[in-house]
């Protein structure tokens, strides 16, 4: 699948994503259904079930490969830990009370 603009030029996740997907590999084998019915261009919300701490990182590394960049919105609290709030506000992630 051929990558969207957003992906296609250098952003904060493309460091971030050199780690993340190999490492997201490792732990869970991630199986792509409909893909093709996610729009290729402009916003949409994608609401997966929740069911551990780990699905954030699963859900990000499903929509890198469809060739978006995914953008969530996170815990205000999130966002104050040192490396994570520094991750999270580079890559454009949404803060909530």
């Amino acid at each position: 699948m051929a990558a969207t603009p957003e992906k296609s030029r250098p952003s904060a996740f493309w460091p971030l994503a050199v780690v993340v997907v190999p490492l997201v590999g490792l732990f869970a084998r991630i199986e792509l259904r409909g893909a093709e019915n996610l729009p290729r261009e402009g916003a949409y919300v994608l609401a997966p079930n929740h069911n551990s701490e780990f699905d954030p990182l699963i859900v990000a590394v499903a929509v890198w490969r469809v060739g978006r960049a995914p953008r969530f919105m996170a815990k205000e609290s999130l966002f104050k830990v040192p490396v994570l709030g520094a991750a999270l506000r580079a890559t454009g992630m949404v803060p909530v009370p």
